[in-house]
């Protein structure tokens, strides 16, 4: 069952995050961490919303490190989250680092276009002008790590308005979509009231193109169905019908597959990828015996990226397509394209030699022309003592 964690990091009156989220579709609890409320359990929660704050991310106020680590929390429990402003920038920092997230040289205040660089499940088509309330005085660089997120939103004046964690339901918004033009009006009357030196930076010509996203935003949001490896996992030996011999066989390759991936320090990604194909590889091999009386390889190759998608619903579509695309390669090794491809053969081997029995001619030859990783070549060798 579905159950959102609001975070709210709202404090005095001038922002009131929490009066502005509604519309969650699914039940939910809140917490205020600056407030005093404990640091919650994220067991039983499968989607994690965190507010914008009038602090700034820069100060690293006690409240705010534990935030922070309870995202890196739900980032490795592949809970779906969702950062708003100031959250945003806090995930910039757990993804990236803390130079990741700065001062600007000069706020953005008021009603901002900004350009969607590539299609996203949440935020719309490449190309799409969104136009939302800006609020900040802070900002995600544009130094986030390639391999490890995806900038979605740019506008001219800051160049990570959105981005999201690559391989997960993740994502920051710079923008206060969830505020209303009413609303965000309140918002920079305050700054005119108690902030003047802020005028000069107040943006309205936009205001009557707001995009009023937030009710479609949070339906998406709420959508996504979490799918974590072990999920995958249990849904395979689900599928496999008692085959011990199958699911012994994909357990020893996941358990080979994460051992190279870890020892071998590969991005969240491409662990995240290895991991799921070692589990669904021979996902074909049951259809295979019965269709052509044979597990061979180039027919696992062909049948299996249809019959493993469904198992893979709900993950972020480039994971899907990459793991995809490592089934219908896995028995090709001339084709390597990445460490994750090459990780998977050397799983595959290090177990399909001893379950076949194969010669230690073929293994030294596998050995020489095969494997390239420092981690399987190690085991390979410690396994059939070369």
């Amino acid at each position: 069952m579905k159950r959102l964690l609001l975070i709210d990091n709202s404090i005095g009156d001038h922002y009131n995050a929490i009066g502005q989220m509604t519309f969650f579709p699914i039940p939910f609890d809140t917490v205020n961490l600056y407030a005093g409320d404990p640091v919650p359990s994220l067991e039983g929660y499968t989607h994690l919303i965190a507010t914008g704050c009038v602090k700034s991310v820069l100060d690293k106020e006690p409240w705010m490190v534990s935030l922070r680590a309870l995202l890196q929390e739900a980032l490795r429990r592949d809970i779906c989250l969702l950062c708003v402003c100031f959250s945003h920038q806090l995930l910039g920092q757990v993804v990236g680092g803390d130079a990741c997230a700065r001062r600007r040289a000069a706020p953005e205040l008021g009603w901002y276009a900004q350009t969607l660089l590539c299609d996203d499940p949440l935020l719309g088509k490449k190309g799409d002008v969104l136009y939302g309330l800006m609020s900040h005085y802070d900002e995600v660089t544009p130094d986030l790590p390639a391999g490890k997120a995806t900038i979605l939103l740019r506008s001219d004046t800051c160049e990570v308005e959105a981005f999201r964690v690559l391989g997960k339901n993740a994502w920051g918004l710079q923008g206060h979509f969830e505020e209303t033009i009413e609303s965000g009006q309140a918002l920079l009357a305050y700054d005119r009231a108690h902030r003047p030196e802020t005028v000069p930076y107040i943006q309205t010509d936009l205001m009557s193109k707001d995009s009023g996203l937030w009710p479609t935003l949070i339906q998406r949001f709420c959508a996504l169905e979490p799918r974590p490896v072990s999920q995958v996992m249990m849904d395979m030996i689900d599928y496999s019908q008692g085959d011990l011999h199958d699911i012994d066989h994909f357990l020893k390759v996941y358990a080979y597959a994460k051992t190279i991936a870890e020892q071998e320090g590969v991005t969240p990604f491409q662990q995240q990828t290895v991991e799921l194909a070692a589990i669904l590889h021979d996902i074909a091999c049951p259809l295979c015996r019965e269709k052509y009386g044979n597990t061979n390889g180039k027919h696992q190759e062909a049948e299996g990226p249809a019959l493993a998608a469904p198992l893979l619903q709900g993950l972020p579509v480039e994971v899907a397509d990459r793991v995809l695309f490592l089934i219908g390669h896995h028995h090709t090794p001339d084709t390597v394209d990445g460490i994750d491809y090459q990780i998977l053969l050397e799983a595959d081997y290090l177990v399909n030699a001893g379950e076949s029995g194969w010669s230690q001619a073929n293994i030294q030859n596998a050995r020489t022309k095969l494997f390239k990783t420092s981690a399987g070549l190690a085991l390979l060798q410690s396994i059939y003592s070369l």
